[in-house]
Parts: C-alpha cells; structure tokens; sequence
C-alpha cells in the first residue's frame, strides 16, 4: 500500500497516492464509498510505464471530512482539475469507477485539452433519470432531518458486518478495504453524495467527448445499472466497450481481466 500525501487544494485537504515516473499519467478516481486505494492493484500493474495518481475525494478516504459544499460532482470535477494544474498533469488518461465515472466524464467535458484518453467502469451517467430512488430521495423534504438520521445511523450500520460490503465477491483483503473505505466515510457524506448524483444527467453531453474511450461493465452490477454505461459506448464517438462477467467492482473480482484491459488501451 502506498503512502499517502497530503496537499490543499483552495483551502480543502486532499489525500492522494502517486507511483510511476515521466510524462504519461494517469488519474484515478475512485466512486461512491470508496477511496484511492481501490485502485492500489492497478497502479502497481501501471506505475512501470506510466506516472499514475489516485486522489481520494473531499468526503472520502484520508481526505478532509468537513468541506460538505465539494460533496458536489461539479465541485469533485473542479477540484481534480486544480489538482491537475498544481501538479502540472497534462495529457493524461483518466480512470473513474462508478460515481468517478461520472466525475471523469464531467471533469473532461469541463477541460478536454489536459486529457488524451478515458477509461470509466460501471459508470454512472443519467443519475437524473436512471435511478427512481435517488430522485426519491433527492425529493424528500426535510434534508437537514435526513443528515441527522444519517448520522446517527452509519455508526450503528458499520457495527453489522453482514452488510460490509453490500456488492460484488472478492478475497478477504478486498472485504477488509471495503470495511475501512466505509468506516472513513459518513452520513452526511453518503447522503450528500447521492443527492448529487440525482442531481446530474450527461447523456446529452456525452457526443462532445472526442477522446478514445474505455468502457467497462460488470454484467451483474447491481448497483449502477449497465444501461448507463452502454450510453457511454453509443454516444461517445470513439468508444469502445467491454462487459465482464463480474459485478459492480470488476477491478477487484476479476483483476487480471480488468488490468490487462487497462493496460492495453492505455499503452496503445
């Protein structure tokens, strides 16, 4: 496991790994309930050929807690983008994971020069429309409540094992990561994060992505659904799609598949 680095970034602490050298990068971004160190596998696979980082977001991981107004898929973009410009990545891939997925797609639609190729696994796309129980809950009235239920009840959740991690199959190791991921994160963060993705639709915007594009589903995801992704492969223009038989974390079901994906159209 890498250590982690800690910079701020327009005044919010942000925790991020990096491994590999030169002038080829790469950015990842991890989704929902999760951190950088999904992604620890894959940059050993890729830090011999490539200058890899993985950011853990405001909310998420190592980095700061407090700043709700970045529990925001605009804000997360903005902020990968200062991140980029701090540590001067320029023409670079991208690598987003569900939730990331999103932020991936926003992010390079807000500055298409700085990156050269996508990758986005079990991305989410049409939060808006997709998905009717996030708009339920994005509906709701009484938000404030909704943060101090949520509050008070991920304490009590993280204590049943049993739903650690709710998706996908994988060694114990992984389980272990999971459980940390989602001791880190809180309610607010969870509910705040939701709400966001409710918020968002990129389908319309997809056609003005001109980058080469990776997609990668899992064929059992039972969190994001496939549809989602396939919009991505239909309305991006130089996409290319592969579904596995895997669920909602191919990278951590089946690794050596989803790593020598990666690897193949990063280094064509």
């Amino acid at each position: 496991m890498l250590p982690s680095i800690q910079t701020h970034i327009s005044g919010v602490q942000v925790s991020y790994q990096e491994s590999g050298f030169g002038d080829q990068h790469i950015l990842m971004v991890h989704g929902w309930m999760s951190s950088r160190h999904m992604w620890d596998d894959l940059m050993d696979v890729l830090a011999p050929h490539f200058h890899c980082w993985a950011i853990d977001l405001p909310g998420y991981g190592d980095s700061d807690k407090t700043a709700h107004d970045l529990h925001d898929i605009q804000a997360w973009s903005q902020l990968l983008l200062e991140f980029c410009r701090l540590h001067k990545i320029e023409n670079a891939c991208i690598v987003g994971h569900s939730m990331g997925g999103m932020i991936s797609l926003q992010t390079v639609l807000h500055d298409p020069e700085r990156f050269r190729k996508v990758v986005v696994i079990n991305p989410v796309v049409t939060g808006k429309r997709a998905r009717k129980d996030l708009q339920l809950l994005e509906k709701l009235p009484m938000r404030n409540l909704q943060l101090r239920v949520s509050e008070w009840a991920w304490p009590q959740m993280m204590r049943m094992r049993h739903l650690i991690p709710f998706y996908g199959s994988a060694p114990t190791a992984t389980y272990q990561r999971r459980k940390e991921e989602w001791a880190k994160s809180s309610g607010a963060t969870i509910v705040k994060s939701l709400w966001t993705i409710a918020q968002h639709d990129l389908e319309d915007m997809l056609h003005q992505i001109q980058q080469p594009t990776l997609v990668i589903l899992g064929k059992y995801d039972g969190v994001v659904p496939n549809r989602d992704g396939q919009l991505v492969a239909k309305h991006v223009p130089h996409a290319q799609l592969f579904t596995l038989d895997c669920g909602h974390l191919p990278t951590d079901e089946l690794p050596n598949q989803t790593h020598t994906l990666l690897y193949t159209f990063l280094a064509e």
